[in-house]
């Protein structure tokens, strides 16, 4: 399947396809439509514990990987992102689906930093999921809560809407064993190409002149949801497994009657 044509059944995207779009691309008149794409390994986050450490903070995390809600070994390739700062960190999860990830972050840096966490099956490389933690509000984050600059990716650029007064600083591009830093300009930048069977996080680090922060997306942006929610109606649900770029993503179809 074709990332952009993902990316714009997210509602998430500026330019995403509206639900009668939806139907009429499908080319439905009398059946109601919808459209789940999913990671096939999801992955948990909890923070164990947290100290300080001369000026760091370091941190103790337990880390969860399973498919189909059984437990499955992975291995990790960890970013930790803040304003002037990067590492990563590797780590596995071991039969039980479960590892422990340790780390430090700038304590002065804490409330601006991202954890990206990328996860690979050993049997397959092409199941590999991410997903990202945030140290502000001490929450895993399954979709981006973006509020200031409305990532969108699409055709290989990364667009964005910086408002009065924020500018975009850095971009990062991430898969599971690369990084890569396109340049920004005022309003987009180029999604560089990737090898890498993963998906992309996009990490857009920017200042409003008060202070920094960052906002991110995927590439393609999955998790989505698109279509009919068929409330109270009946729907027949089919499942497939499709790749995207090399990933594989589990896609759910259904159909179902629509209410007048």
């Amino acid at each position: 399947m074709d990332p952009d044509k993902i990316s714009r059944l997210n509602p998430q995207n500026t330019i995403s396809l509206t639900h009668i779009d939806l139907a009429t691309s499908a080319r439905l008149t009398d059946i109601a439509l919808g459209i789940s794409v999913s990671q096939i390994m999801n992955i948990g986050i909890e923070q164990l514990s947290n100290h300080t450490v001369g000026g760091n903070t370091a941190f103790d995390f337990q880390v969860s990987t399973f498919i189909d809600a059984k437990p499955t070994s992975a291995n990790l390739h960890c970013y930790i992102i803040a304003e002037n700062y990067l590492n990563t960190v590797n780590a596995t999860t071991n039969q039980s689906g479960v590892g422990t990830l340790a780390l430090q972050v700038p304590s002065g840096n804490v409330d601006d930093a991202l954890l990206i966490v990328f996860a690979r099956a050993p049997f397959d490389e092409r199941i590999t999921s991410f997903t990202v933690y945030k140290f502000a509000n001490s929450m895993q984050q399954t979709t981006p809560s973006n509020t200031s600059l409305s990532l969108s990716p699409l055709d290989s650029t990364l667009f964005y809407n910086a408002s009065d007064g924020v500018s975009v600083e850095k971009v990062y591009a991430l898969t599971y064993s690369y990084l890569q830093t396109p340049t920004p300009g005022s309003s987009q930048c180029t999604v560089p190409a990737s090898v890498d069977h993963s998906p992309s996080v996009l990490v857009a680090c920017a200042s409003d002149g008060s202070g920094y922060f960052e906002e991110w997306t995927a590439y393609p942006q999955v998790p989505l949801t698109a279509g009919s929610g068929f409330a109270n109606s009946e729907r027949n649900v089919f499942t497939y497994t499709v790749t995207v770029d090399g990933v594989l993503y589990k896609l759910q179809i259904s159909l179902g009657a629509i209410n007048r």
